[in-house]
């Protein structure tokens, strides 16, 4: 997401970390943060940081369940082939470590309630 040629290289890791806490990044993004996460201390740090400042908002952000036309809305407009076909295998070209390491895994954004 953040590719903005004007961001001190410095800094970049801080906006990459911020943008993972926010749960803006791309699916593609967002598993290589997660990966590098287990082997980088200082983004691992950064987002910690990130979580504990923007975590406060998500916690002031009171609790609100959508009118159940909402979700009617959206299950009509999900293609119904969409929904009733299962997901084709993903080829891998190796074996994979665990999914989430234990930083990874605490390090998801807060879902809003």
């Amino acid at each position: 997401m953040s590719d903005d040629d004007t961001i001190n290289p410095a800094d970049r890791g801080k906006l990459i970390a911020a943008e993972y806490v926010l749960g803006v990044l791309g699916a593609d993004e967002r598993r290589e943060v997660e990966r590098r996460l287990a082997h980088e201390p200082a983004l691992a740090s950064e987002v910690a940081f990130w979580e504990e400042r923007l975590g406060v908002l998500a916690d002031a952000v009171a609790p609100v369940t959508p009118p159940q036309h909402t979700w009617s809305q959206i299950e009509a407009a999900i293609p119904a082939a969409a929904v009733a076909r299962p997901p084709s295998p993903r080829r891998r070209s190796r074996p994979r470590a665990s999914r989430r390491s234990p930083i990874s895994a605490s390090s998801r954004p807060r879902a809003r309630r």
